[in-house]
């Protein structure tokens, strides 16, 4: 047998430092205990020094310079075993708008950020009704950002503001925009609704028109990745208790796992489970060799991990039955994550259509 490619080897250990970083500090036991919890935790500090955040970061900043393919091996950690954090903005928005923060001369707003000593968010429109794009007219910032992640415990925010043409990445410090916390249903996010009205000063804007567009392209794309990363690991996770539980659940004086039922959904659920694990390793090796194809590949596996990251969660509650519904089990913070990200990074029977018409290509526009 051949031996594996050194890049996957490097994800693997990722992959298994970060799950054992995780285990140690019994992140899931304490998100059931406490799912109200609020600030700086000592899990982010200890996954700042880890590195996590500066996977991505080019090494003449001082950070690791690899790629999304060791960056969604961590995200599958966290898939299994969810921590409380913005996660995505962290290590996918900062290292990725690293040159941008370098060329206006804010490198030191984000390096504690990255460090894991501070949070620094993003903030961006909502593709819903009523949901309208913050406005960068005469230098002047106005509009308002809903759900925005963790803005109430943010010490600042990089604001997506326009839209194509004239968009615009900007970077404001606490202090610059209002808050207004939201309750949350997903113990791993808080939610704060921001207003904006400001002039920020000429540094502060770190990219407009179509470089700041094609940005916030690349942000979405590999949020969405790491997203379909982190759902793999929760399907993985979710499949693991349902055997589990089958196997020590006794009814009718037999383990549940004995009736053919059960057995059927529980291949149904491994099966879709490995589909979607080879699928993002697939992906992300692909975004790496071939970044003009990110935005693609990133569509559709995040719109394949929704659906089968939702189909995973009501299996495991159907197979676990009573005790499924209840919060003393993990599983319910599975099922809060995957409508966490589709709520946020977009629905799968919206993006199905989206995905059809880029394959057909100008094609589609011919035929009723």
């Amino acid at each position: 047998m051949n031996a594996r490619p050194a890049n996957d080897e490097i994800a693997a250990e990722f992959h298994d430092a970060a799950a054992r970083l995780l285990a140690d500090r019994k992140t899931v036991t304490r998100l059931l205990a406490d799912a109200r919890a609020q600030g700086l935790t000592g899990d982010w500090r200890a996954i700042g020094e880890a590195g996590w955040f500066r996977i991505l970061q080019p090494e003449v900043s001082g950070g690791l310079g690899l790629s999304l393919v060791e960056l969604a091996a961590v995200f599958r950690a966290v898939g299994a075993q969810p921590v409380r954090g913005p996660l995505a903005e962290a290590a996918v928005c900062l290292p990725l708008l690293d040159d941008l923060f370098v060329e206006r001369g804010a490198r030191a707003a984000i390096d504690q950020a990255l460090d894991g000593r501070a949070i620094v968010t993003f903030a961006e429109p909502l593709e819903a009704p009523g949901c309208e794009a913050m406005a960068f007219d005469a230098n002047r910032l106005c509009g308002t950002a809903p759900l925005v992640p963790f803005a109430n415990e943010a010490a600042g925010l990089i604001v997506a503001a326009g839209t194509s043409e004239d968009a615009a990445l900007i970077y404001l410090e606490r202090g610059d925009y209002a808050v207004e916390p939201v309750a949350s249903l997903d113990p791993t996010t808080s939610y704060a609704t921001v207003r904006f009205d400001v002039t920020p000063a000429t540094d502060r804007v770190l990219a407009r028109g179509t470089v700041a567009h094609a940005r916030r392209i690349q942000l979405l794309a590999a949020r969405r990745l790491m997203a379909a990363a982190e759902l793999a690991g929760a399907t993985a996770a979710l499949t693991a208790m349902s055997v589990d539980y089958a196997k020590m659940r006794v009814q009718f004086s037999q383990p549940i796992g004995r009736f053919q039922a059960v057995q059927h959904m529980l291949a149904a659920l491994a099966a879709r489970s490995t589909a979607l694990s080879s699928l993002v390793r697939a992906s992300v090796r692909d975004a790496r060799d071939d970044p003009e194809g990110l935005e693609d590949r990133a569509v559709i596996a995040f719109a394949y991990a929704i659906e089968i990251g939702r189909y995973a969660a009501e299996e495991a509650m159907q197979i676990h039955g009573g005790i499924g519904f209840t919060q003393e089990l993990a599983l319910h913070l599975h099922y809060r994550r995957v409508l966490t990200h589709q709520g946020r990074l977009g629905d799968m029977y919206d993006l199905w259509p989206v995905i059809g018409s880029r394959q057909l290509g100008p094609a589609a526009s011919g035929r009723a």
